[in-house]
């Protein structure tokens, strides 16, 4: 089961002299909201204490409220599944296909639905659902007339549209909060269209770019086929009219991702070798610069191990105008594990929570494995069996843990975090400022996502990191670093 998130939602009207986005969202009370957001957690909780009949009875209620979130759908599914209710969680399957469920994988491994994984019907559910194109719908466009003509109202705009949906987002589902962002870029990229018509020169060519800018978003790695193909039809028309821009480096970047994300539905391997060969082109291109740094970031993003990553990572550093700045780049994407193992770890000062102070070299000596961890973080709570396990096991041998805690003082103050701590028998010392995602350590370590766990060797060297250190790998790392520790090579 994949429970819902429940966010405190505020009630906001869109200023009257903001352009309004179009969008078409759930019109419901607040009343409305309130009820939905509380039948879904007793319905969670429920199904959690295995009192499935009452459980299925709120999932109703909700969705009597609205039926558009497809993860609610697949929750009932698995609940029904939970009470022998095979007919009946098989057509809450097929209702959550049809409002955006797109995942095949999942269900097959979810045990929740075991006693529907050999029924014929769900079998030839998986297949519709593998069959799914959504993703591929069309660019939304928009008349001239429903535009912001200037920057203030394009920003107001924006933001209103962005706080209606996070208004009803714990209703509408993934695939409803997509489909409204993605209308939200996209009126913020003809926007910014109609804003060009009125510029001339490098005003005209950064409007431009920012309507591309909008379209990648935050994460260009994980690009939708929808805004990729968008993107590409853009990336290609700005270098065709813009090539000796400022931002045309950038462009080339983005269109590289562009690319990528459309190769990659038909050969995953074959495009992300594309999207390789292209960015050693635009590094070797450019030299130096922000291009150029971006495409070996990237690179070393894609590195298949640690000797294809060292050398990409030396290049970076050699022509980083900002090292640490670059350091954080990063630290905070998808390879961080072998930037730690290959850069070390980074000057912080720190005290924990019982008075200690702590350094760069205060792990010296022993193997620690140091965990980025929240009280609030599913995965992060589902591993503490095994950080319990080990911390029994190794009691006796020179290894430790230290926790940094991503915790929020609004929402769980020290006190609250200790007792936390004490009650689930979270027993070695931690480090909490109360700053959540804002924490002075998690800045320091460009944490972005978390369990983030990193083990340390006798001389305070990164040995293994993230999935190296999940689940039953975490006992097989301290061995091996244990073992290092306690028995040295001996060389002549």
């Amino acid at each position: 089961m994949r429970h819902l998130l429940l966010c405190l939602v505020l009630v906001v009207a869109v200023p009257a002299s903001a352009q309004e986005v179009p969008l078409d969202l759930p019109q419901l009370t607040d009343a409305q909201l309130e009820t939905y957001k509380e039948s879904t957690k007793k319905a969670t909780k429920l199904y959690r204490e295995g009192r499935h009949a009452r459980a299925i009875h709120h999932a109703k209620r909700a969705l009597s409220i609205h039926d558009g979130d497809e993860g609610a759908w697949y929750n009932l599914a698995c609940t029904q599944a939970l009470a022998n209710q095979r007919e009946e969680a098989l057509a809450s399957l097929k209702e959550a296909s049809a409002r955006g469920w797109n995942d095949a994988v999942w269900p097959t491994r979810d045990g929740d639905l075991a006693i529907l994984h050999d029924d014929l019907v769900f079998e030839r559910w998986i297949e519709s659902v593998k069959d799914m194109k959504d993703e591929a719908a069309p660019w939304p466009t928009f008349a001239r007339a429903s535009l912001a003509s200037d920057e203030d109202t394009l920003d107001e705009s924006s933001e209103a549209a962005n706080k209606a949906i996070s208004r009803v987002r714990a209703v509408i589902g993934r695939s409803g909060i997509t489909s409204a962002s993605r209308q939200v870029a996209a009126w913020k990229a003809a926007s910014w269209d109609h804003i060009a018509t009125t510029m001339s020169g490098d005003e005209r060519t950064e409007a431009s770019y920012e309507a591309i800018k909008i379209i990648a978003g935050r994460r260009p790695s994980s690009l939708s086929a929808t805004s990729a193909s968008e993107l590409l039809r853009r990336s290609d028309s700005f270098l065709s009219s813009h090539p000796r821009a400022e931002e045309s480096g950038k462009v080339e970047l983005l269109r590289a991702e562009a690319r990528h994300a459309l190769a990659r539905r038909d050969d995953k391997k074959a495009a992300a070798e594309g999207l390789r060969a292209e960015l050693k082109g635009l590094a070797d291109k450019h030299h130096r610069g922000e291009t150029a740094e971006g495409a070996l970031v990237r690179l070393f993003e894609l590195s298949k191990d640690m000797d294809e990553a060292r050398p990409v990572h030396a290049r970076l550093m050699s022509i980083a105008e900002d090292a640490d700045e670059t350091r954080q780049a990063l630290a905070g994407g998808g390879a961080r594990g072998m930037h730690y193992k290959i850069d070390g770890l980074p000057r912080f000062e720190a005290t924990r929570t019982d008075g200690v102070k702590l350094t760069r070299n205060s792990f010296q000596g022993k193997v620690t494995l140091v965990d980025f961890w929240a009280t609030w973080c599913g995965p992060c709570i589902a591993e503490m069996p095994h950080l319990k396990a080990a911390a029994a096991k190794y009691a006796d041998r020179k290894f430790e843990i230290l926790g940094i805690s991503l915790d929020n003082e609004k929402s769980k103050d020290l006190a609250a975090f200790q007792s936390w701590c004490s009650e689930n028998g979270v027993s070695w010392p931690q480090v909490y400022d109360g700053k959540g995602w804002d924490a002075e350590l998690a800045e320091t370590f460009g944490v972005r996502s978390i369990p983030f766990p990193m083990l340390l060797d006798a001389n305070g060297n990164v040995v293994a990191t993230d999935g190296e250190l999940r689940g039953p790998n975490l006992e097989k790392s301290i061995e091996k670093a244990l073992e290092s520790l306690e028995n040295p090579a001996v060389g002549f």
